[in-house]
């Protein structure tokens, strides 16, 4: 017959059930399942969309107010001195 004491020095030296379990756990929280790589690529993917939308979002906010600010009244200027100068020539518009 096995002792207590002999079931102690067992414990020791041996990994019980609880052991065991206690190392599965620690385990699954060290290393990724497939299923939690396949998670944290669909967020990814959901956090680079995101970004990418918030982007061009922002690119298309700067362009339009760059034409804004300094293509239109280029243009504008330009349609300035295009009407003095057919004003002082007596030119017909050439636009309507």
């Amino acid at each position: 017959m096995i002792t207590d004491a002999e079931i102690k020095k067992m414990k020791k030296v041996f990994a019980t059930k609880d052991d065991l379990v206690a190392m599965e756990k620690r385990q699954d929280k060290k290393y990724a399942s497939k299923d939690d790589l396949k998670d944290l690529r669909e967020q990814l993917n959901d956090d680079v969309d995101g970004k990418l939308v918030r982007q061009k979002e922002q690119i298309v906010k700067e362009v339009g107010e760059y034409i804004a600010d300094t293509i239109v009244p280029m243009f504008d200027k330009r349609d300035t001195k295009i009407a003095r100068v057919e004003k002082k020539l007596n030119l017909p518009p050439l636009v309507d």
